[in-house]
């Protein structure tokens, strides 16, 4: 079983495709690079308005409680007993044209 040798196609190479394919890349990511760096002159970030507040913490005073055994510390009775929860994570989607107003002075965008 002889194996033949391939010989390369004369109007096929690895440079002349890396050459085009460097053009095609270059021609279809031009529209996008100014979409992406090209931006307008009133674009700015969105005012979604502040955080919701987190819930009060929980405090109990005055509680009754076995002596425990010792090394056991008790806490505290001003000692918080469990720490705050987090706010509440909500999305919020901007949608519509963006409209521009005043707001304590400052220019902000909102749609």
């Amino acid at each position: 079983m002889s194996r033949s040798k391939r010989q390369p196609d004369p109007g096929f190479s690895r440079r002349g495709f890396l050459e085009r394919a460097g053009v095609f890349y270059a021609v279809c990511t031009a529209p996008g690079a100014s979409l992406v760096f090209g931006q307008e002159e009133n674009s700015g970030p969105i005012d979604c308005g502040p955080p919701p507040q987190a819930r009060p913490q929980s405090r109990t005073g005055g509680e009754s409680f076995p002596p425990l055994p010792l090394p056991v510390t008790p806490l505290r009775r001003s000692e918080k007993k469990r720490p705050p929860s987090p706010p509440a994570l909500v999305g919020k989607v901007a949608l519509g044209a963006p409209r521009w107003i005043t707001r304590d002075g400052q220019r902000v965008m909102y749609r």
